[in-house]
């Protein structure tokens, strides 16, 4: 069984409101993705995502572990970056590398155009990996993302969790951990501070549930099937 990344699929949503999209530049990525259908036979089991904020950037760490419950197949693994405004296809995500049963592997940067959203480019990360009947392999990806930021203030880091769902059933377990590093906490929309303006309410931090942890915010999800209300947003005023 081969799992293939249809060119033609349509995008993940944007993560910031589109009538911003003319001087705002954003970005998301997010946990790997079997393509457009669900994968009837591999399961994830957990997930554990780290992310710190050094200046204008993310550095992020992924660790999936993904169990094969069924025949030996060949799956095409995908991890989006969703790119808009001023960025186009450039993208934001550099350096990507990743590892299974860490061995590094070959990743390719698909980059496709969104049908009816000018100057929208949506890129895939994408690999291949094979799968005995039965097989658990761990999965790593390493990148560096250049956080979003608008003509407002505002700057913000993202991660899509909810393209998990189409692995077989419910994820066993994810920690998504995110270290504001220098960022002054006081400055976090909805933590520290009001959103200044009524719009800026779409940069509350999401979804609830974080936990402070000294510099870090922290969520831990157990049994769960993702849906896009547990898409990580952090969102803090630089200016």
């Amino acid at each position: 069984m081969r799992q293939i990344l249809l060119i033609g699929m349509t995008a993940l949503l944007a993560i910031a409101p589109a009538a911003w999209a003319n001087d705002t530049s954003f970005g998301a990525s997010g946990s790997v993705f079997p393509g457009p259908r669900p994968n009837k036979d591999i399961r994830m089991v957990a997930e554990v995502i780290d992310a710190r904020i050094v200046g204008d950037a993310a550095r992020v760490t992924c660790r999936f572990v993904l169990r094969n419950e069924g025949p030996r197949q060949r799956v095409r693994i995908g991890f989006p970056e969703d790119t808009g405004g001023d960025v186009g296809e450039r993208g934001l995500i550099r350096r990507f590398t990743s590892t299974v049963n860490g061995q590094p592997v070959t990743v390719r940067r698909v980059v496709l155009t969104s049908d009816g959203d000018v100057g929208g480019f949506f890129i895939w990360w994408m690999k291949d990996v094979t799968f005995d009947a039965g097989e658990t392999k761990q999965i790593r990806n390493d990148y560096e993302v250049q956080l979003s930021e608008n003509v407002e203030g505002v700057r913000w880091f993202t991660y899509i969790l909810s393209t998990g769902a189409n692995w077989k059933g419910r994820i066993g377990g994810a920690t998504v951990s995110v270290d504001l590093g220098s960022v002054d906490i006081r400055r976090v929309i909805g933590l520290g501070t009001k959103p200044r303006q009524d719009h800026h309410r779409e940069f509350l931090v999401r979804p609830s549930g974080a936990k402070r942890e000294g510099t870090r915010l922290v969520w831990r999800l157990k049994d769960f099937e993702p849906t896009q209300r547990d898409d990580i947003m952090v969102a803090w005023y630089f200016r």
